[in-house]
């Protein structure tokens, strides 16, 4: 990937379009210019925003992942250790 590319990349967020001649491409645009017609970068005709499903990161937390899933269910489990031994000690001085 280019490095323009890269940076739009980081700041900018990725829809689909649909070109009659071509099919469907990506392009990196600003959330307000999404839905305005734009040119296919192969013929250059006119081609228009597509809905499709969103991308999504599962962070883990789904088991039909299981190196992730493993990490993430090991920093929770920290985490809960974490806050079971504030509760016991805050019992123990009530």
């Amino acid at each position: 990937m280019e490095m323009a590319r890269k940076a739009r990349f980081l700041m900018m967020p990725l829809y689909e379009y649909e070109c009659a001649s071509c099919g469907i491409f990506e392009e990196f645009r600003n959330i307000d210019e999404r839905e305005k017609s734009i040119a296919c970068p192969d013929c250059g005709k006119k081609s228009y925003y597509r809905i499709s499903a969103p991308r999504i990161k599962l962070d883990g937390c789904d088991p039909s992942f299981p190196g992730e899933y493993q990490k993430w269910a090991k920093k929770r489990e920290a985490k809960m250790k974490v806050e079971r031994q504030k509760m016991a000690d805050h019992n123990t001085y009530t």
